[in-house]
């Protein structure tokens, strides 16, 4: 009985153990049955997340493992921008994106803690394509939370063509900045004054050359209105109604010569040209004048004027015949002596007009002597006699003279000669 009752004790002792371990089974099977569930709803939850960017979303998306930087998803836009396939993709971190070994992959790496300590930003990084390729990302990087495990999400946009546009942008702009440096190193360069008005008259800018002509230094007109400090109260006058032509027609151009009374009350003789200013839009903006300093020059002529009224006055009364010619030899003046001596007008003496008034029996001395004259440039003397018969049948003797005339630099310009009526002396050699 002893032994019946041991044997059905140990017979419950192992039915009560089997029942615990087919509990203890159910019970793992059950929890394992729930973590299955619950990575089934975190990679369904992931998948739906990355569904939807990929659907609704242009930007780059890709989520890493916050520990070590896998790729554990990527959008649609993702797998065009990197050129791998899925598969590829999620088979590489995220410091993988750039090359082996380089700074960029070192940086990443510093910046995946840094996101991980401090929550995260935003940042212009390259990243490499599967071709070899790399391109610039704006990308938001900051971790993030699904289902209580913790990722770290970049959202990046290939900003190539913005860098691009940047880089033209600014290539534009340094070139630019060249133009106005040169422009502004020719604009006080400038030999001519030059002077920038606003519509109202104010001096906007001045160059170096206005002080060296005018005596007024940029500093102390620059920003005040011209009728501060213009003396000249026809000049000022001119320059209002340029403005006012100027505002209704910009495409005009206006030139002048005008007196003008510098800082230290000389008189100057300035040649103005005007242009107007236009702005962003074409509007009347003000205008540019440019003055050139033509006292000198303008002396120079008043000189030579009077030289040539003097000169003219001389050969007029002198008593002798005067004549001109050009390198050639060809007549370019006669004065009325000459045209007496010869019966000829002056007209008809122009050129070689006058050889026409040679006796016969001259010409052909008179004509080769000229011609050496010419030909050595003035080098050889030449003083020949010849006869001229007038229209009136009328004989009479001359004596030419000839010299070179040179300019202030001493280059041939033509010759000057004279032609001195000999008649009575040949008479009275005769009657010797």
């Amino acid at each position: 009985r002893a032994a019946r009752i041991a044997l059905a004790l140990a017979a419950a002792g192992i039915l009560f153990s089997a029942w615990l371990v087919q509990g203890w089974w159910r019970s793992e099977r059950e929890a394992m049955a729930e973590q299955v569930d619950a990575a089934e709803r975190r990679t369904t939850l992931v998948k739906e997340h990355f569904a939807i960017a990929g659907r609704f979303v242009h930007d780059i998306v890709l989520l890493l493992d916050e520990r070590d930087g896998r790729i554990v998803e990527a959008n649609d836009r993702a797998l065009d921008a990197y050129g791998y396939d899925r598969e590829a993709l999620l088979a590489r971190t995220i410091f993988e994106l750039r090359p082996a070994g380089s700074d960029e992959q070192r940086l990443a790496r510093e910046r995946f803690e840094s996101v991980r300590a401090t929550g995260g930003g935003t940042y212009i990084i390259r990243h490499w394509r599967k071709d070899g390729s790399s391109f610039p990302i704006e990308a938001s990087i900051r971790p993030c939370e699904l289902d209580g495990r913790r990722f770290v999400q970049m959202v990046g946009r290939d900003i190539t063509e913005r860098v691009e546009n940047e880089e033209r942008i600014a290539q534009v702009s340094a070139e630019r900045d060249r133009v106005l440096e040169r422009m502004q190193r020719q604009f006080d360069q400038m030999a001519t004054a030059c002077v920038v008005l606003s519509p109202d008259g104010t001096v906007l800018q001045s160059n170096p050359a206005v002080t060296r002509t005018f005596g007024y230094r940029a500093e102390l007109i620059v920003g005040r209105n011209i009728r501060d400090f213009v003396k000249s109260q026809g000049f000022l006058a001119q320059v209002r109604r340029w403005i006012e032509h100027l505002r209704s027609d910009p495409d005009g151009e206006l030139t002048g010569v005008f007196e003008n009374i510098s800082a230290a009350e000389q008189i100057i003789l300035c040649r103005w040209h005007a242009t107007a200013l236009r702005g962003e839009h074409g509007e009347f903006a003000g205008l540019i004048g440019m003055a050139e300093d033509i006292t000198e020059q303008a002396n120079a002529e008043r000189a030579l004027r009077n030289s040539e009224e003097r000169y003219r006055t001389l050969t007029q009364i002198s008593p002798v015949g005067i004549y001109r010619t050009d390198l050639a030899g060809l007549t370019l003046y006669v004065n009325k002596r000459c045209t007496e001596i010869v019966g000829l007008s002056a007209h008809e003496c122009l050129g070689l007009g006058w050889a026409r008034a040679i006796h016969p029996d001259d010409v052909e001395p008179t004509s080769r002597a000229w011609k050496a004259y010419i030909d050595s440039r003035g080098a050889e003397s030449n003083a020949p006699e010849f006869r001229v018969v007038r229209p009136d049948g009328s004989v009479a003797w001359v004596l030419a003279q000839v010299a070179p005339e040179r300019d202030a630099q001493g280059e041939l310009q033509g010759y000057i000669g004279t032609i001195t009526d000999i008649t009575p002396l040949k008479q009275a050699q005769v009657e010797l």
